[in-house]
């Protein structure tokens, strides 16, 4: 069974995740992205990894026309906010 989430449930699952790649993950966090770590829960690799595959680094970039949308809202008397769905 693959497993996929953050570092909470990876912590609630008992599944440990290395300082290496914990590491790696908080650069990646650092920069932007959210951060969803893999495992495969039912097997050990040949490292003794407890089945954790690494990371995937997801994060947004606003898109090149969007201050100019957000500047024309403003002006028709709107008002902006960004919102996100990070914690």
């Amino acid at each position: 069974r693959i497993v996929a989430g953050n570092e909470a449930l990876f912590k609630e699952r008992n599944i440990p995740l290395s300082t290496s790649l914990l590491v790696e993950a908080a650069r990646e966090k650092a920069a932007g992205a959210t951060i969803i770590y893999v495992a495969h829960e039912d097997r050990e690799d040949n490292m003794g990894e407890n089945g954790v595959l690494g990371f995937i680094a997801l994060s947004d970039s606003l898109r090149p026309e969007a201050p100019v949308a957000v500047e024309a809202l403003k002006r028709a008397g709107m008002k902006t906010a960004l919102l996100t769905g990070d914690g």
